[in-house]
């Protein structure tokens, strides 16, 4: 309570009128819960500018905490689909000798992406994030003899390609990863394993790779 004082002008006021209605609510007998009950409102009433300066940043705080945890199981929630995606993915070409072809239409088309994902007729994860699945930034189709695919998550803000380039990953996430690459007008900034930028990618260490807007994260995949 000492830090409250010293830094909330508001906590003297607050503790004088929450002890006045406490003896308030001594007063009364249990047939006047009726009566309490109104005494209570009037109080509210009367009282109401400092409970709404009181109440406002205990209000942001929560509201930030909620949108923290919500932006948290979102990433979790994506990062779980791409992973999903990309074992459909591999499934679908076990029998082949490459990836040659691949490409988001050709799966969407041939329904090897699980249909929780898709929405008029693309790849959406949660908090309208979307994916292509091909090769290189611009997910073109893959090329013959390919042994990798890449999954391409475009339009990224600085503080999305900050959590999804830093993401936690599984080690069986981690055993079919070939690397990550973030592009933008900055150019490519490769991790990869033993490389000078190593997987897997530590926190904080992509700040001064991805820019403000315009972030495009590839997750190369085997």
């Amino acid at each position: 309570m000492g830090m409250l004082e010293k830094f909330s002008p508001f906590y003297l006021k607050l503790r004088s009128l929450l002890t006045s209605y406490k003896e308030m609510l001594l007063n009364v007998h249990s047939s006047d819960l009726r009566d309490c009950f109104l005494c209570g409102l009037d109080f509210i009433v009367q009282n109401k500018n400092v409970i709404i300066k009181l109440s406002v940043p205990f209000l942001l705080i929560t509201v930030l905490a909620y949108s923290c945890a919500s932006s948290r199981r979102a990433l979790s929630y994506n990062i779980d689909a791409i992973f999903q995606i990309a074992e459909h993915t591999r499934g679908y070409y076990a029998d082949k000798p490459d990836y040659w072809k691949l490409s988001t239409d050709t799966l969407l088309k041939d329904n090897v992406v699980p249909l929780q994902y898709v929405k008029d007729e693309n790849i959406l994860l949660k908090n309208d994030i979307y994916i292509l699945l091909g090769e290189g930034y611009e997910a073109a189709p893959v090329s013959p003899r390919s042994v990798t695919f890449d999954i391409v998550m475009p339009n990224l803000n600085k503080a999305q390609c900050l959590s999804y380039a830093e993401a936690q990953l599984t080690k069986s996430q981690l055993l079919v990863l070939d690397k990550i690459t973030i592009h933008n007008a900055n150019g490519d900034f490769v991790y990869t394993w033993g490389g000078e930028n190593r997987l897997p990618v530590e926190k904080y260490s992509s700040k001064n790779f991805c820019s403000q807007r315009n972030n495009i994260l590839i997750w190369s995949l085997k």
